[in-house]
């Protein structure tokens, strides 16, 4: 069991952590991040995820289920901190905190983390800028037994508060690589036989009609530019999704949704008895 204080002062050197982590620069800088709600945190403790400090308020009290995860952390974190509800406030980045919140270091990933089979597929992100979006395909992938995220330089922060909370605790059951060279990352992927896919409304083909019972990574860019001309022009093939006239485009996280899941339909369909 970690050793439990009580902080009255909002300057103590660990709240000050934990209000640095809400920006992008300091996670990057110290490798940590913040895992902060009853749900999140309690995704985090089954993937086995080690906490290193973890802040509560009376607030979590208020329901069994809290309880229940206060004593789970109490058992997980080598220091816990009491603050009163309004300390927490000032600490959390949502607008209702639920009154318990942790720091845990950021997973680090390899290319050859990523699983790389016909029976799954990964994910290629190229200046995605939306958290939700972001948050919302990492989960989408997660249901969809994808293999693997790798997200472009200049995609929006893996993690960043709103794209965690978007994830709903998939951030913990995907291998997931951030900041990467994609052309670099595509040539290596290329030459362990996958197949590179982009989404790309001026495709020649609809989405349904190519092979994805291959391994396949697909390739989703910006909501508003798209892919870049570099990242396009090593796709193996481009793919549309029909819409009705006057609709330039899908939103992207819906875009994905829709490619990996028909590669699931594909490959349940020759696996199918």
């Amino acid at each position: 069991m970690g050793k439990e204080l009580v902080i009255t002062s909002a300057e103590n050197e660990q709240l000050k952590l934990v209000r640095s982590l809400k920006q992008r620069k300091h996670r990057e800088a110290r490798g940590k991040m913040l895992v902060e709600g009853v749900r999140f945190l309690e995704e985090a403790l089954a993937a086995g995820v080690r906490l290193e400090l973890a802040v509560y308020s009376p607030r979590v009290l208020a329901g069994q289920r809290g309880q229940g995860l206060l004593e789970a952390v109490r058992q997980k974190s080598p220091m816990i901190l009491l603050v009163s509800d309004a300390l927490m406030d000032k600490l959390a980045g949502t607008d209702s905190p639920q009154g318990i919140l942790a720091v845990a270091g950021i997973p680090t990933f390899r290319l050859e983390d990523l699983e790389v089979r016909a029976a799954s597929c990964l994910v290629v992100l190229d200046g995605l800028q939306d958290p939700g979006n972001l948050g919302t395909i990492m989960r989408t992938a997660v249901a969809a037994g994808a293999g693997g995220l790798i997200l472009g330089k200049g995609t929006v922060d893996l993690y960043n508060p709103k794209v965690l909370r978007a994830t709903m605790g998939a951030i913990f059951r995907l291998p997931a690589l951030a900041g990467v060279a994609l052309p670099q990352a595509l040539g290596w992927l290329q030459e362990r036989g996958v197949r590179l896919v982009a989404a790309d409304p001026r495709g020649a083909r609809y989405y349904f009609e190519e092979d994805y019972t291959r391994p396949t990574a697909f390739l989703i860019g910006n909501e508003g530019s798209g892919l870049s001309a570099e990242v396009l022009s090593l796709a193996q093939a481009r793919v549309a999704i029909p819409m009705a006239p006057g609709v330039e485009s899908l939103n992207a996280a819906v875009s994905a949704g829709l490619l990996m899941y028909e590669a699931v339909r594909q490959r349940h369909r020759i696996s199918s008895p």
